[in-house]
């Protein structure tokens, strides 16, 4: 069985959420895409059937994913198998297809494993059998790739021979999988869509590699056979602490039992135990007394260590009896359980003595019992952060999100002003410039996220919150999502990074956010540095938290000397101290501003000779109290601070010649002292002269090139080069273009290819009756504030960016131009097409009028709101359906003289060969029918000129379904609403002499449909 190209394309589409697809299409169009998708669907299944067919009798039948989540279409199709007796477990060997590749892998295709017979950990044993397995089977490590569950569908892998030949690398990837359960390590083959569509049976070549993939699958284990033990083995920790971290460090447990030096009894006892201790079985290292250490898994059965500087030193002796243990989860300091009936959650015996024996087994309910016990003290989580997140798996999957959203927006380290992290109301919070862009809270029990996403893309189950969008920029909300749709829907998190390049070129000229002034920095080194997340997450830390209504906040203007210290030197976010006294032991200037100083008082920041800038703010940390410095013998009195954001810098010279600030005290003093207390008038009229954040410069104007080919790619005409010939001179030469035809000759499909093939950014829009100059040029519309400001309507649109004011050259498709009263619709535009300047009656924000105007010889130009640029090499194509052209409006000379009219007619000679290339054309291969089709074509032409559109419906529905007479009463005969009686019925009685065609049922639905009496 063999795959096609529209395999593939299927998931070529901008839109995949149904909302969207009704939006921006028809009805019928909508319908068409779910057909096609059930059609793709069904061949995925029956290939895969195919496979399943001619692979080991020991699988069990194949699961394919439907292909809809219930309210998106999917961006790929993927099936699972696996062996009839392993149905319960996660592990599988996997196949799936998208828009790029084909790929079959060995897969874990559960988030976690709490339902599944085997464990992720156990899953992931095929890496320590991968030897074994490319020797047995033969494999060709090059072709083979390795990727992990971080890594995308359209990322680039590495190959399995460059994983087994870097050993570093191994050790990474080791180190991913035991960071967190809900990872694991993917291997397999990832072909291109090319070398996939070479193949003349897919199915065959898929089947190959999974029986190769069989190998290492059953390398996974099912979780049913593994028979593993679990033991306690006290470590001696109560008495020498140096026994554990030896062990630790040697990566064992061990013991000293030897006769003559305890009793016999117990040296046979425990000798005995340790050597039923085998590879695989899991130890939890004891302190006695209900304490726990860690838990390891054997590695090593019991042996006597050789080398000398390994003995464990303890009371003289050397112990050197033990077995090698990989220690995977390990405590600073024992966890104890404090529950009643101890021995019993255990699964032991009442009667046990617990403290005095080196080792005993264990069952597997007392081993779960202790794992549970450790997790929650290793993953205690603050009372802040326990509020949001509900395990330290779930906090460190939103901090990697985290990472990778700032990633998208261009932001690798922290430190950068454009973001802010802020803890509020039991809500983490992500800003970016003026937006928050990401969110997490909890809501009974369920972890939910804050998305910034298009509105058109949430799906209605969602809570939405609009943002303040511009008028003229496609409307962003904040969508309440919950966690697990979001891990499990891929196209939900394309729309989401896609949505955060949106969010950075929105703001591309801002230099920092306003919400910084609430931000924790600890939170943010978290993000870019996963070893500060155990200590910001289980240890409380100091926030900026909003004063209180009842409590007055002070304002501060401390002075820096750069010779002395900057504040540069204190954004590592600690706190910071400054004596109330010199080094003399006099008190400083304004002692009464150390006095008066209060935790989260604010603090500006002005650095003195030779920078005379105000460059941050602050806030005090603590008040007056005794800290201890260099320079003095003992501890001095003193206020502790901390820097919060950088302010872009206000010069002395402007600072000290507003008039509202001549009486302020630093200014008085010529900023001679340190610390100076200001009003929160002074305080907030300094940050008011704070330079703008947006930097203005000269852009480049953007440009299409005429140099690439115009390609139709699955398009086909009849006069293919004359086509091509005609609109490619065209358009070089200047001229707008107009395509007219017939309905369903391919118009509009053609004009987004032209732009596609020029690589130019487009909007497309169906022109209506109601049009104006409002629709297309723009007007007035009343803002929020009852104030009005001008709306830029379709046109002006492709010229402008309305959040930067930057030019743009966005190409414009009109569908059925000629539906519009042009001369009304299109006013001032007909002389701005020619090369005029055009003064619009209408006022910008900045009160100049706007101006349309031609590039002409500029390259670059300055960002302004007033102005609104045509670029030289920017088209206007529109679509006419010229059977409506004597009911619609007549088009001016003066219109038309300006564009160039290209027909995209019905073909000429209508004949066998002709549909052929149309069937090639549309992927549609081995049709019957090829020359009934051919003649309905023809005689449908005789009463009614119609285009390849409708011929394309008929051919895929009499694919499927032979039954040619409802194809025509479903995609032919309503065409002929308009026709007389008389040329209905002769284009009945001209096609009922085919075979495949009933001319009584016609006949019948014509009385219906037209009231025709025949």
């Amino acid at each position: 069985m063999k795959l096609h190209e529209k395999h593939f394309e299927l998931f070529d589409r901008e839109f995949f959420l149904f909302a969207k697809l009704k939006e921006e299409m028809s009805p019928e169009e909508v319908e068409r895409v779910k057909e096609t998708y059930k059609e793709s669907w069904g061949s995925w299944k029956a290939l895969m059937q195919n496979v399943y067919n001619s692979i080991s009798s020991e699988f069990s039948e194949p699961i394919t994913e439907s292909w809809t989540n219930g309210w998106s279409v999917r961006t790929r199709f993927w099936t699972r198998l696996k062996y009839k007796d392993r149905e319960q477990s996660s592990s599988c060997i996997a196949a799936m297809i998208n828009e790029y590749t084909l790929r079959v892998y060995l897969e874990w295709h559960k988030h976690s494993s709490e339902s599944s017979s085997t464990s992720v950990q156990e899953h992931n044993l095929w890496l320590d059998h991968m030897e074994e397995w490319i020797e047995s089977e033969n494999i060709n490590t090059s072709e083979y790739s390795v990727w992990t569950t971080a890594e995308g569908d359209d990322e680039k892998y590495i190959t399995l021979d460059t994983f087994l030949r870097d050993k570093e690398l191994q050790k990474q990837y080791k180190e991913l999988l035991s960071t967190s359960e809900g990872r694991w390590i993917r291997v397999g083959k990832v072909f291109s869509k090319k070398e996939v569509l070479s193949w003349d049976e897919a199915d065959q070549e898929i089947a190959k590699i999974i029986e190769e993939l069989q190998g290492i699958y059953d390398k996974t284990q099912d979780g049913s056979d593994v028979k593993r033990n679990y033991w306690l083995f006290n470590v001696y920790h109560s008495q020498n602490p140096m026994v554990w971290e030896k062990s630790r460090e040697y990566g064992v447990a061990a013991m000293q039992y030897e006769e003559g030096k305890q009793k016999l009894a117990a040296v046979t006892r425990n000798l005995n135990i340790i050597k039923e201790i085998a590879i695989g079985d899991y130890v939890i290292a004891y302190t006695g007394n209900k304490g726990f250490l860690a838990i390891g898994q054997v590695t090593k059965p019991f042996f006597n260590e050789e080398d000398e500087s390994k003995f464990i030193d303890v009371n003289g002796e050397g112990w050197r009896q033990r077995i090698g243990v990989e220690w995977f989860k390990t405590l600073d300091e024992p966890v104890r359980s404090s529950e009643s009936g101890f021995k019993s959650r255990m699964g032991l015996d009442s009667a046990t003595v617990m403290g005095s024996a080196s080792i005993f087994k264990i069952p597997e309910e007392g081993y779960r019992f202790v794992q549970q016990l450790m997790d929650d003290e290793s993953t205690a989580l603050t009372n802040t952060f326990s509020g949001i997140f509900n395990s330290m798996e779930e906090a460190e999957w939103t901090f990697n999100l985290t990472n990778q959203s700032l990633n998208q927006l261009g932001i690798l380290e922290p430190g950068d002003q454009r973001v802010s992290m802020t803890l509020s109301s039991k809500k983490l919070r992500v800003n970016f410039c003026k937006w928050l862009i990401l969110g997490f809270y909890k809501d009974e029990e369920r972890l939910f996220l804050e998305l910034a996403l298009p509105e058109s893309e949430i799906n209605d189950a969602y809570h939405k919150n609009m943002f303040a969008n511009e008028e003229s920029e496609e409307p962003i909300a904040i969508a309440h999502v919950p966690a697990e749709d979001f891990k499990n829907d891929s196209h939900l998190q394309k729309v989401y990074f896609d949505t955060l390049k949106m969010v950075k070129d929105r703001f591309k000229n801002y230099s920092k956010s306003p919400y910084r002034k609430a931000h924790i920095p600890q939170l943010e080194q978290a993000v870019f540095n996963p070893e500060k997340r155990p200590e910001v997450l289980t240890k409380e830390f100091y926030s900026t938290i909003p004063p209180t209504e009842d409590k007055k906040t002070r304002y501060f203007w401390l002075t820096a000397s750069p010779s002395i210290w900057s504040v540069e030197e204190i954004k590592d976010g600690g706190a910071v101290n400054y004596t109330a006294y010199n080094e003399k032991g006099n008190k400083r200037r304004v002692y009464s501003a150390f006095e008066n100083a209060r935790p989260e008082d604010k603090i500006i920041f002005y650095e003195s000779t030779p920078r005379k800038e105000i460059v941050a703010q602050g806030e005090v940390v603590k008040g007056l109290h005794e800290v201890e410095e260099e320079g003095f013998d003992e501890p001095i009195l003193g206020v502790s601070f901390r820097y919060i954001e950088d302010i872009t810098p206000i010069s002395w010279e402007t600072i000290s010649q507003v008039e509202e600030l001549q009486s302020c005290s630093p200014i008085k003093n010529g900023a001679q002292g340190s610390l100076f207390e200001i009003t929160k008038e002074e305080f907030e009229t300094i940050l008011s002269l704070e330079p703008t954040n947006e930097v203005i410069k000269e852009v480049k104007i953007p440009t299409v090139s005429f140099k690439r080919k115009l390609n139709l790619y699955n398009l086909y005409f009849e006069d293919k080069d004359l086509l091509l010939k005609q609109v490619e001179t065209a358009l070089r030469n200047g001229k707008h273009i107009i395509l007219t035809g017939p309905p369903g000759t391919g118009k509009s499909k053609l004009a987004k290819q032209i732009c596609r093939s020029f690589e130019a950014d487009y909007k497309m829009a169906t022109a209506t009756s109601d049009w104006s100059t409002y629709e297309t040029i723009g007007g007035y519309r009343p803002k929020s504030d009852g104030t009005l400001s001008f709306n830029p309507g379709l046109f002006l649109q492709c010229f402008k960016d309305g959040n930067n004011n930057k030019p743009i050259n966005k190409w414009l498709i009109i569908d059925e131009m000629n539906r519009a009263d042009i001369d009304k619709a299109f006013g001032s535009l007909f002389s701005a097409l020619t090369g005029d300047t055009i003064t619009l009656n209408f006022l910008a924000e900045s009160g100049h009028p706007l101006l349309l105007r031609p590039q002409g010889e500029e390259e670059t130009m300055e960002p302004n709101n007033h102005e609104y640029l045509i670029p030289n090499d920017w088209r206007l194509i529109g679509t006419m359906n010229t059977m409506d052209k004597a009911s619609l409006y007549e088009m001016s000379y003066a219109f038309m003289r300006r564009f160039a009219f290209i027909p995209v007619g019905v073909p000429k000679r209508i004949d066998e060969d002709l549909v052929q290339h149309f069937l090639n054309a549309w992927d549609i291969s081995d049709y019957k029918y090829t020359e009934v089709l051919a003649v309905t074509w023809q005689k449908i032409n005789d009463y009614r000129q119609i285009g390849p559109a409708i011929v394309e419906d008929l051919a895929k529905y009499t694919a499927l379904d032979s039954n040619f007479t409802s194809a025509i009463i479903l995609y032919v005969l309503p065409q002929f609403e308009g026709l007389m009686d008389k040329e209905i019925l002769e284009f009945i009685e001209g096609i009922s002499h085919l075979k495949e065609v009933d001319g009584e049922l016609l006949k019948q639905f014509a009385e219906d449909f037209f009231h025709v009496k025949g």
